[in-house]
């Protein structure tokens, strides 16, 4: 993942700074010791809902260091498959009280580690006022998970993973029965009638002027059909894939990305030849294939550069742009699944994803699960 400087956020006034006086400068760092010995993890965002600040519990929960978080919008500590109204209703309850209130808002989450593991938490979140502005505080605590088999209990985050995987990969196989089916059956058929179409214009050749129009303008509506066929077919799933492996087939998808698009993609995958074997191939395909639908219709990009690489037990791939980025509340808006559809595909596979801003400009999205481990050195674009 490429290093980028720290980002410049607000903090509330209790998080010391080198141009405090003295005694001012002691009350805060009393104030942040009594902050990080809490027993409950705490989290401070600004109006934006970007982390400002959080306690070393806070660390311990979710499992990033400070330094990774901080700067970050808060739903990145929360799963895209709770509820998705939360800011409103926090928004709603907050705007009610006057500001000296405390009236904070009980909601039970659930949350996400930083090893894309899903778990339940308790939020109690109000309002902060400082001179430097509003910001979020979240006590979070979590919840015990269920031991016994109640009806109703929620299942485990393992539950929860394997379940999603199965779902995937029955996705998939059902995506590469149509394809072949498209390409095999469909396919052939429609190449049998073509030449069924060249040989009534040869036997034919003294008939009229319409006649031959009119077999001609068959013969061009049947050339499109077939190549709408096969556009359809590779888009269930390219044969490429199940035939040569996750390079190849890569290769093609930025090659048709830049034809469809005009905006320049560049490829680099080092010497990476191997076959990693499914579902990690599907899952790292179909990342890249989100990645890039996401560039056509929101980034307003130029260009696109995508890495694949291994070490010896994690597949990694990289997409980053050139374009606008994306705003912290467009992460999980509704109606746009893109990123939440790789977050799903990557986690069910235990692995990790980092979606970020990058300067001067664009996004750049990280992606890697761990694999049966491969003989032979680290591979690297």
């Amino acid at each position: 993942m490429t290093h980028l400087s720290e980002p410049s956020v607000n903090q509330p006034a209790f998080a010391p700074t080198s141009d405090l006086p003295a005694p001012d400068h002691k009350l805060s760092a009393w104030l942040l010791a009594s902050f990080h010995s809490a027993t409950d993890g705490i989290v401070v965002a600004d109006h934006q809902r970007q982390i400002v600040l959080l306690n070393r519990e806070a660390e311990r929960i979710f499992g990033y260091p400070a330094r990774r978080l901080i700067g970050k919008p808060l739903d990145v500590l929360f799963s895209i498959l709770g509820p998705t109204d939360y800011w409103q209703q926090i928004n709603s309850h907050l705007a009610a009280t006057t500001p000296d209130a405390i009236a904070p808002v009980q909601l039970e989450l659930q949350a996400v580690r930083a090893s894309g593991e899903e778990f339940p938490i308790s939020a109690s979140i109000s309002n902060l006022s400082e001179p430097s502005g509003k910001f979020f505080l979240l006590v979070l605590r979590e919840t015990p998970s269920s031991t016994g088999a109640a009806q109703g209990a929620v299942p485990s985050p393992t539950l929860l993973q394997t379940l999603n995987l199965s779902r995937q990969q029955a996705n998939e196989i059902e995506r590469r029965r149509l394809s072949r089916q498209l390409y095999d059956d469909i396919g052939q058929n429609l190449s049998v009638l073509k030449l069924d179409l060249d040989w009534l214009q040869r036997g034919f050749s003294d008939a009229g002027q319409t006649f031959h129009a009119r077999v001609a303008q068959m013969q061009s509506l049947l050339d499109d059909v077939i190549v709408r066929t096969k556009s359809i077919a590779s888009t269930l799933r390219p044969p490429l894939l199940d035939d040569f492996g996750l390079l190849p087939a890569v290769k093609w998808a930025s090659e048709r990305f830049q034809k469809n698009t005009s905006i320049t993609c560049s490829l680099q995958s080092g010497t990476f030849e191997r076959k990693i074997g499914e579902p990690y191939e599907s899952v790292i395909f179909r990342v890249v294939e989100e990645g890039l639908l996401n560039i056509e219709r929101h980034a307003r990009a130029s260009q696109v550069n995508i890495g694949l690489w291994h070490t010896r037990d994690t597949l990694h791939v990289l997409l980053r742009d050139n374009g606008v980025g994306v705003r912290p509340e467009d992460r999980n808006k509704s109606g746009c699944f893109g990123l939440i559809a790789m977050r799903q595909r990557i986690y069910a596979l235990s692995g990790k994803i980092e979606i970020e801003n990058v300067r001067p400009s664009g996004l750049e999205i990280h992606a890697w699960i761990p694999i049966e481990p491969l003989p032979g050195a680290e591979v690297r674009p």
